[in-house]
């Protein structure tokens, strides 16, 4: 599912060449939000991009570039947030929500972990938040307010 959406927004599956991140997001009834941070030509750069629903159509592209100070600060949320230690995938439930896709590459190594609708508190709270910290740090601030509260 994740794959076909990711195609339609016009992303290319991340390569193993240098460090990448790619969260993804796809809300029941709202626009797919993506935030790409890879490596090329010595340059660090951030896409973030809005679809419909569907991921059809990219209504909002975004890109800019990445300083080393802001690179350094989410790759220490990276390590951080314990994504290499978590499985790919866990129980899922709900027929509204949200799908997530974190994607990782380094040393030519690639993980991923997908979650539907991750809560807070739970087990799923340090990928949630790592998840709309990648989010708003594209853009999508005002998308995910609230999002990191109980009540959510």
């Amino acid at each position: 599912m994740m794959a076909r959406i990711l195609e339609r927004m016009g992303e290319d599956p991340l390569t193993l060449v240098g460090r990448q991140l790619r969260v993804t997001c796809a809300p029941s009834f709202e626009g797919v939000m993506c935030v790409r941070v890879h490596e090329a030509d010595e340059e660090l750069h951030l896409t973030a991009i809005l679809g419909d629903e569907d991921g059809d159509i990219p209504q909002v592209t975004t890109r800019k570039s990445l300083d080393q100070g802001a690179w350094n600060d989410l790759w220490q949320s990276v390590r951080a947030s314990g994504l290499a230690e978590m499985s790919v995938t866990a129980p899922q439930m709900g027929t509204d929500g949200e799908f997530w896709l974190i994607e990782v590459t380094h040393e030519e190594k690639w993980h991923a972990v997908h979650r539907w609708s991750p809560d807070i508190p739970g087990p799923e709270a340090e990928f949630l938040r790592f998840g709309v910290g990648v989010l708003t740090r594209g853009g999508f601030g005002e998308r995910v307010e609230g999002w990191l509260t109980e009540e959510s």
